[in-house]
This record gives C-alpha cells, sequence and structure tokens, in this order.
C-alpha cells in the first residue's frame, strides 16, 4: 500500500474513535426528546386525582367501620364493668339487685347517681354504684353516643344524664312488676335463667333534634304484679342500636352480646322519632321474655 493510502486509513480510523456527535452537535441535539419544565400535565393531575378519589371511596368506609367496631369494643367492655358493679353491689347488699330509682316520687335517686333538687342533674360521684366501678369511680360514656346537649349542664333534656348512655331493667331488677314506688329490688336468687335475663343495654331517648341519655331500657310491655299487660300497650322504646345498627347487652350471667332491633316505635311525648334515632327493642314481638325474671 502507498504511503498516501496508509495516511487515509489512518485519518477513518481516528474519526470512527471519535464520537461522531462532537463533528457534528446538532445532529445529537436533534435525537433528544423537548425538555419540559419537570412538572405535570393537566391530563397527569386530573388521573392523578382521580385515583386518589378512587382510592379514598374504597378506603373510608373500611376505616369507619374499623373505628365503629373499635368503638363498640370499649362499649363492651363498660358493659362488663357495670355488671361487675352491680354484681358487687348485691354481695353486700342483702343479695338485692341495686334500685333502679329509689324514692321514684322524689325523682332525686337512680342507680347512677344522686341530685338534690329535681332541676339538677345527678352526680354520680353518689350514685350506689361508685364505690364499685374501679378507681375511677365513675360511669363510663359508650363511645358510640351522640347527643345534643354538648356541655350544658341548665338543659331540661339533661335529666338523665350521667348513666354513660347505658339503661337499667328497672321493671323487672331494680324494682318489683307492680311496687309503683319502686322501693324493692330482685334478689339474684330471684332470676331463674340469668343467661336471658337482660341487666344492661345501649340506652337513649328520642328527641327532635337528637338522643339523649335515658337510664332504664323499658320492656316491650308494661307489666304490673299479675304479669305483662299488654292490654297497656307499650312503653316508649329505649333500647339505642347505635352500633352499626346493633345494641350491645349485658344479661345477668355476665356474658356480653350484640342484638339487633326486632321492633320500634314511633313519635314519643317529646316529639321526637324512635325510628329515625334507631331505638327499639331486641327480642320476641309478643312477650317480655328477655328481661322478665321468671
Amino acid at each position: 500500500m502507498t504511503t498516501s493510502g496508509l495516511r487515509e486509513r489512518s485519518k477513518i480510523r481516528r474519526f470512527s474513535a471519535e464520537n461522531p456527535f462532537d463533528k457534528n452537535p446538532s445532529a445529537f441535539q436533534r435525537r433528544l426528546p423537548p425538555r419540559g419544565d419537570g412538572g405535570f400535565s393537566l391530563v397527569e393531575l386530573l388521573i392523578t386525582t382521580a385515583i386518589l378519589a378512587l382510592l379514598a371511596g374504597l378506603l373510608l368506609p373500611a376505616l369507619g367501620s374499623a373505628r365503629e367496631k373499635g368503638r363498640a369494643a370499649m362499649c363492651v367492655s363498660n358493659l362488663r364493668q357495670l355488671h361487675l358493679a352491680a354484681t358487687l353491689y348485691a354481695n353486700e347488699n342483702d343479695d338485692r339487685c341495686v334500685l333502679g330509682a329509689e324514692e321514684f316520687l322524689d325523682n332525686l335517686k337512680r342507680w347512677h347517681g344522686v341530685r338534690t333538687s329535681a332541676s339538677q342533674p345527678f352526680d354520680p360521684a353518689r350514685g350506689p354504684l361508685v364505690a364499685y366501678l374501679g378507681r375511677s369511680g365513675v360511669i363510663k360514656q359508650c363511645p358510640s353516643l351522640r347527643t345534643p346537649l354538648g356541655g350544658a349542664s341548665n338543659d331540661p333534656r339533661f335529666f338523665e344524664r350521667g348513666c354513660g348512655g347505658y339503661g337499667y331493667n328497672m321493671t323487672y331488677l331494680g324494682s318489683c312488676p307492680g311496687d309503683w314506688y319502686y322501693t324493692r329490688s330482685v334478689r339474684r336468687s330471684d332470676i331463674l335463667h340469668p343467661e336471658s335475663t337482660v341487666m344492661f343495654a345501649d340506652a337513649g331517648l328520642a328527641y327532635p333534634d337528637g338522643c339523649i341519655e335515658y337510664s332504664f331500657i323499658e320492656p316491650p310491655y308494661w307489666a304490673d304484679a299479675s304479669g305483662v299487660r299488654e292490654d297497656w300497650g307499650s312503653p316508649v322504646p329505649s333500647v339505642h342500636f347505635r352500633h352499626s345498627g346493633r345494641a350491645n347487652a349485658v344479661w345477668c350471667d355476665g356474658h356480653v352480646s350484640s342484638e339487633s332491633m326486632s321492633r320500634t316505635g314511633g313519635s314519643n311525648v317529646y316529639g321526637g322519632d324512635s325510628a329515625r334515632h334507631r331505638l327499639g327493642w331486641f327480642g320476641p314481638l309478643t312477650s317480655n321474655a328477655l328481661w322478665r325474671i321468671q
């Protein structure tokens, strides 16, 4: 090969080893995609927002359900504490259940508190169960209870506040049917089937603007010493099905159950709609079977 041929081959090799775009930088630039400002486009933002909204719609109900299950579990614990307190009370009081409304006509005493005037709220620190409620000495409120009262203490709807949103089976445990002065309660030994006699349950009373605390769970029918009086009709329903349509109840043997509503009522004397506020009864529709002691 001639000297001139060797020189040409050497030039070709050097050019091949170098970056071809060094000779023509504009060729490399033409191959790059156009550069933006580093943000999202409107379409991308809309798609992202739609995905987040979809995920929220799927997750929020599940989170709400989980929170309610947590509140229901706390309610179960509160009811067990009430049953234990009532049991300890009976142990030290001739085996008798706590009175539901001692000296009823004076309207100054309840199973959950005492007051000096009918215009005042009940003081839970003076209630008959306070010595048996542990260190706190108070009835813990059901976390699912929502009332329109807020912190006001002079509201006339305050008359049963302090019971924690729980009602007591006063008709058959905290008094004796036919004793309209409510001076006597039953003995635990009189309860033939404690596993099927309710003691406490979620309770409330319907008002036009909400559901307030009420300290008794009224049976489906009125009763006197002769038994159930269906001819007298039904009391205002007070079992509150506030846990996703169910009510927690503790029975005389100490077990707790979650009950579904079997019957409800209409408007009461206060103008509240019982059905709207999920107030009613559980159990048989034709008797007081789950309330009575025999």
